[in-house]
Parts: C-alpha cells; sequence; structure tokens
C-alpha cells in the first residue's frame, strides 16, 4: 500500500516563514508611515480644535486662559489638561479630547551641543499621565521668564509630534534674530528646525503647533 506523508517538512516550514518574514518586512514601515500620518492628522485637528476655541474664549473674557505652574504634575504651567479647563467647564468651547496629542508625552533627552534637536525644552520629567497637547501663554510666560518682548495677546497650542520631543522654537514662533538673541547657537540653530515637516520622513523633527492672536503673524509656516 502507498505511504501517505502527513504534515510539513522542516525545509518547507523554514520556506514559509521566510515568504512571511519578507513580507512583514516589507509591509511594517508602509503600516508604521500610515499610522504616524493618522497621527499627525489628529495631532492638527485637536490643535486647531483649540486655537478656534481660545478664540471664542478671548471673544467672551477679552484675554486667553492664563497659565499657573502646579506642582509635581505640571511645573512648567503648559500642559493643556491642567491650564485649558476654562475651555470645556462651565462652558465648553471645546471637547476635552482636543486636549489630547496622539504622539503621548515627551521622550528622555540627552544634552548633545552638536545638535540642536538634543537641547530641547522643556525636559519634561513630570507625570503626564493624561498625554496632554502644550498649551503656552505668552503673558504668562513672559511674567515668568522677565521677558517683556514674549508679552503679546497670543498663545499656541502644541503637540510633541512623531520624535516625541518638545522642541524649543515652537513655543516661540519669532523670527531668526529673535531667536538667536536669547539663545547660543549649541541650544537651537533655527526656528524651522523645530516644527514638523512631513518630507522629512515620518520621524521628523519638530513640534506640529497652531497659533491664536498675535502670535499668529510670527508662526513659522
Amino acid at each position: 500500500m502507498p505511504r501517505f506523508r502527513s504534515g510539513f517538512t522542516l525545509l518547507e516550514l523554514l520556506i514559509v516563514l521566510g515568504v512571511v518574514l519578507i513580507l512583514t518586512a516589507i509591509a511594517l514601515p508602509n503600516f508604521i508611515s500610515l499610522r504616524t500620518r493618522g497621527q499627525v492628522v489628529m495631532a492638527r485637528s485637536h490643535t486647531k480644535s483649540i486655537v478656534q476655541g481660545l478664540d471664542l474664549y478671548s471673544v467672551d473674557h477679552n484675554r486667553y486662559p492664563i497659565t499657573v505652574p502646579s506642582f509635581p504634575k505640571d511645573p512648567f504651567g503648559i500642559l493643556s489638561h491642567h491650564q485649558l479647563s476654562a475651555l470645556t467647564t462651565p462652558v465648553a468651547y471645546i471637547s476635552s479630547d482636543a486636549l489630547f496629542d496622539p504622539f503621548g508625552v515627551v521622550e528622555s533627552q540627552v544634552y548633545d551641543p552638536a545638535l540642536s534637536a538634543g537641547n530641547d525644552f522643556p525636559k519634561l520629567d513630570q507625570p503626564n499621565v493624561e498625554r496632554s497637547l502644550l498649551y503656552f501663554h505668552y503673558p504668562s510666560m513672559a511674567v515668568r521668564r522677565e521677558d517683556p518682548e514674549l508679552f503679546l495677546n497670543g498663545a499656541s497650542a502644541v503637540s510633541i509630534g512623531p520624535d516625541r520631543k518638545d522642541s524649543l522654537g515652537s513655543y516661540r514662533p519669532f523670527d531668526l534674530l529673535f531667536f538667536l538673541d536669547r539663545f547660543p547657537p549649541t541650544i537651537a540653530s533655527h526656528p524651522h528646525d523645530t516644527m514638523y515637516q512631513p518630507t522629512n520622513g515620518v520621524r521628523s523633527r519638530g513640534d506640529i503647533g497652531e497659533y491664536a492672536g498675535e502670535a499668529r503673524r510670527f508662526a513659522v509656516p
């Protein structure tokens, strides 16, 4: 009687495994790219929603929501879930979901004098369990930093972007001279270095920001 073989040989299993690994290697970068692009779209949508809410709030109150540092959760006074409750209650100018950053929290950063991206500020070691977008209120910052040139009637909402680093220039949407007058070249070479550019790939450096009030005229495109 003929003998029938059941199952697969080791060689056949290795061939199948090799094909699966090749297909995975081809598909994974595309999946990561699509996921990141989706997060970029969401981040832009959330920051724009916040700015629209800020503009509506400023019409009602003749100012943007001020920021106040709180310890230990928000020592810099920049986490939107802590600083923008005025946009969600008692009047809902925006949905609380818009305060969420799809890119999560800032990664640890190491000082590197050769790279502006290695000196990003602030280094957020405090908990950010809400995965908040960052909110910068320029009058509040001007007082805390004792920098009158920051005193604009404006604000910004910022996502940390695909590189998951908070970039220095995103909260200072000013021209090059303003930037270099206050920070040496080892800190950051140019504001353009800190804004997300999708043409540089899915892990492009820089943040995704939207600006309200007077800050709009200084925003880096």
